[in-house]
């Protein structure tokens, strides 16, 4: 295939810009990406099409100028966020599908990928905002939890949710780990706390009775994750996560 020519922008973030061409989506990484990054990526998505989980699928990782990309099927959709938006008398129903989604999500193994322990981990040393007193706190507090071996996204959230004519798909796979559930609904927690405080609640509770949780089986995990997070370099969220630090 070439794709020489991608002129239909269709989303951009931090690590990539995402094109539409014909039937495919191309993930374009930006220039500071390496080969390492763009196959690592690939090479999880391609692990997580063997699930049954709802995902589109691979087809290639190439070079395009300078910059790597991997191409996969277009999905054809709109974001949770808009369906919500659009739909907001019916927010309890939409929130009760992603939740669905999730739990199936988290009845897949997860061995094979990176630990999720050691991700949080390695987020947490590479902050410069904590001292090292701080991270060693947080980092004795994760290893002090269940680890578990169940599939985590890593980034769960109504963003990376496109609702299609017969489904909802997953997209996103690069934070994807082996670890325990609860830091995975906590990290979706967080998001929703930081951008769409309104619903942030009625998630959780949602799965929880789903899930039979408690809430403190997910909110202990919230210094953890909000120092985690931290290594983002988000300026306009670090007042916040540290609150969740305390």
């Amino acid at each position: 295939m070439e794709f020489s020519n991608l002129i239909d922008l269709v989303g951009t973030g931090g690590q990539a810009d995402v094109y539409k061409y014909d039937k495919y989506a191309v993930k374009l990484f930006k220039k500071h990406c390496s080969k390492n990054e763009a196959f690592y990526e690939a090479a999880i998505h391609a692990t997580i099409e063997n699930t049954q989980l709802p995902v589109p699928k691979i087809h290639e990782v190439l070079k395009i100028k300078d910059r790597w990309a991997i191409v996969m099927d277009m999905v054809n959709g709109i974001t949770m966020k808009d369906v919500i938006v659009n739909d907001i008398q019916n927010v309890s129903l939409h929130i009760s599908n992603i939740v669905d989604l999730q739990l199936k999500m988290h009845q897949v193994d997860g061995n094979g990928l990176k630990r999720l322990n050691e991700r949080l981990t390695s987020k947490i040393l590479c902050t410069n905002i904590l001292n090292n007193s701080q991270k060693q706190h947080l980092i004795n507090r994760l290893n002090s939890f269940d680890m578990g071996s169940k599939l985590c996204h890593g980034d769960f959230h109504f963003l990376n949710l496109i609702k299609t004519k017969n489904e909802i798909m997953i997209i996103d796979w690069n934070d994807a780990a082996c670890g325990n559930p609860e830091a995975d609904i906590c990290r979706t927690y967080l998001i929703y706390l930081l951008y769409a405080n309104e619903i942030a609640d009625l998630y959780l509770d949602a799965y929880c009775e789903k899930g039979n949780k408690e809430r403190k089986d997910i909110t202990k995990w919230l210094p953890i994750i909000a120092g985690a997070r931290l290594c983002e370099n988000k300026s306009d969220e670090v007042k916040t996560l540290l609150k969740y630090l305390m």
